[in-house]
């Protein structure tokens, strides 16, 4: 991204917050909600940018229906989906 007319030090911060905008979006980008329950490497349904889909857990984990969880992967008409830990 070119600045034109400001300090080397502006530029760079600026820079580095565009970027850092950046890689929200990408994160949020990656989020998913369970729809129905998704047992441990099985598939269930999930709703991911406005659309259902089946989605699938390689962890040995049951996400239930409301979960967040993070698109890893698509293998054909399915997502791979990771539990995303509350802190």
């Amino acid at each position: 991204m070119n600045f034109p007319n400001i300090n080397p030090i502006e530029k760079i911060w600026r820079e580095l917050k565009l970027e850092a905008e950046q890689a929200n979006f990408r994160q949020l980008t990656s989020l998913a909600v369970v729809v129905s329950d998704i047992k441990p490497f099985q598939k269930g349904r999930i709703q991911y940018q406005a659309t259902y889909w089946f989605g699938r857990c390689e962890d040995n984990v049951t996400l239930v229906a409301g979960m967040p969880v993070e698109v890893v992967r698509r293998e054909g008409n399915t997502w791979v989906v990771r539990f995303i830990p509350r802190l």
